[in-house]
């Protein structure tokens, strides 16, 4: 078995878990139906998806360069069916037919068609998380043919993929996978000795396991257009695998038209940029997508449990009387406060007060000098604003219903002093009410007091030098210089250390 049994593992839990996982998630009825009757966008999916069942067709045409020693362009008609059910939102199942008809009209013995029809089965399984995203599990059964029909049970190819989506909003989504190819697609291939060189490009089979990565995002332009992209790289990997650069590497641009409820139109054109391999008589297979391709498609779903058709009431005789509309009971106290030089300031301790309640509500100022108080009743209230180095204003304020924020109110500044604010704690960051002394360049005492249950202690000085002096019984006494400025705030935080 050509990988690791760890990754097998590893991806398979990824799908059981998610499968077990309960979903609460609202449901979207517009979520974009992919060609398998799920939810996705062309090789991306959503781990998750409403309740609903969907059936889906799909028409396109391929183009493909000369290729090595495989004279004359190739043509590629294809199509699909698919129908898929999501029993619960966590869980899905789908099933498509994919036909195609390759045409090589310059083929060395001649001019050549040849088609086929391979059958993949899908077993999805998803969880949704908080904030839109989503995480979940694919399991992909192929069953590659010859011709059509044919079945070759020995050339089943099995896809394990881990899948992710984001949708933060809803105009626009973000999904991605990664994953392992399990490809055994090669046992359903004819003998390539008697094979003609434009049947080998046809064929899309291969030697080789790949590593799956894609990514792809939506965005709902209007409300009923979608458009979307893709970019994919189906990474070959095993002995003797081709370069990077041979493996098939695609990129998808697209839209859809949600037409009615429940029915979707798609158009998509996708690129192929990977370099093309050799196909020397013998040469290992590798798959090869057309250079360019469009394809066409229309969806139907419908939600397995419909919301329940609102009830139309019966006109009645009675008069009609206008509801009565609740005035509200509390509203949002708001304003800001500024200096004489219209600057805004901050840290300004605001009080409210609210007739007949004895309760006092605190709000401080933000770095806008902006003070709110919410659900505040109805009434007079009595607004007062405190602050270092201005003088205590108070106003009333009427509160009303959808009250607007007040006008900016200055501040008056006290005489031509500072503020000395100090805040003292233990060495364990504890709050301390400590004995604080100032004294004057003289020696002279200018003050004396002590810090509050917060350690906080304020008080207006005259410009300045001073020296502050810092005690506590068990601890030991500090000695701090502080200079203070006219209309400054001079602020000292200390760490008490006890004494031994």
């Amino acid at each position: 078995m050509r990988i690791h049994a760890t990754l097998i593992a590893v991806l398979f839990a990824c799908f059981l878990g998610a499968s077990a996982a309960r979903a609460d998630a609202p449901v979207d009825v517009r979520e974009g139906i992919a060609s398998t009757g799920l939810c996705g966008l062309v090789n991306e999916a959503y781990p998750t998806c409403p309740e609903r069942w969907a059936v889906a067709a799909n028409a396109g045409y391929g183009y493909t360069e000369d290729v090595g020693n495989v004279p004359g362009s190739h043509h590629r008609l294809m199509g699909s069916v698919g129908a898929g059910v999501v029993p619960l939102r966590w869980l899905a199942l789908a099933l498509r037919l994919d036909g195609r008809i390759d045409l090589h009209p310059h083929d060395d013995r001649g001019k050549d068609i040849t088609g086929t029809g391979d059958p993949r089965l899908f077993l999805r399984g998803g969880h949704d998380l908080k904030r839109g995203a989503s995480v979940g599990a694919e399991v992909v059964l192929w069953a590659p043919g010859n011709t059509a029909p044919s079945f070759e049970p020995s050339a089943i190819t099995a896809d394990f993929k881990a899948l992710a989506a984001w949708r933060p909003n809803k105009p626009f989504a973000l999904l991605g996978h990664v994953g392992y190819r399990l490809d055994h697609s090669a046992n359903s291939a004819p003998d390539l000795r008697r094979l003609r060189q434009g049947d080998r490009l046809a064929l899309g089979l291969s030697d080789y396991d790949a590593v799956l990565v894609g990514i792809g995002g939506s965005l709902r332009m209007i409300e009923k257009t979608e458009l979307f992209a893709e970019l994919s790289l189906d990474m070959l990997t095993g002995s003797g695998a081709p370069d990077l650069k041979v493996s098939p590497m695609r990129a998808t641009l697209g839209a859809r038209y949600f037409l009615i409820p429940g029915l979707q139109g798609e158009l998509a054109l996708t690129g192929v940029f990977s370099s093309r391999p050799g196909f020397a008589l013998g040469a290992p297979l590798v798959p090869v997508d057309p250079r360019v391709s469009v394809t066409v498609g229309v969806r139907y779903g419908r939600l397995l449990h419909p919301p329940p058709a609102k009830k139309i009431e019966e006109p009645s005789d009675a008069p009609v009387t206008e509801p009565q509309v609740e005035q509200p009971k509390t509203a949002e106290v708001r304003g800001s406060l500024i200096d004489d030089k219209g600057e805004p300031v901050p840290d300004v301790r605001v009080v409210l007060t609210v007739a007949p309640e004895t309760t006092l509500r605190e709000s401080v100022t933000d770095g806008d000098g902006v003070y709110a108080f919410t659900e505040v009743p109805i009434g007079d209230a009595t607004v007062e604003a405190t602050a270092p180095g201005f003088q205590t204003q108070q106003w009333v304020v009427e509160v009303r219903p959808n009250l607007t924020p007040a006008a900016a109110r200055a501040l008056v500044r006290k005489s031509d002093t500072g503020t000395l604010r100090l805040l003292t704690r233990t060495f364990s960051s504890e709050p301390l009410s400590a004995t604080i002394t100032v004294r004057d360049g003289r020696g002279r005492k200018a003050n004396t007091g002590k810090g509050d249950e917060r350690g906080l202690y304020e008080i207006d000085l005259p410009p300045g030098r001073y020296t502050v002096m810092i005690s506590a019984p068990g601890y030991r006494t500090l000695r701090r210089e502080v200079s203070i400025e006219r209309y400054g705030v001079a602020i000292l935080n200390v760490d008490m250390r006890e004494e031994k």
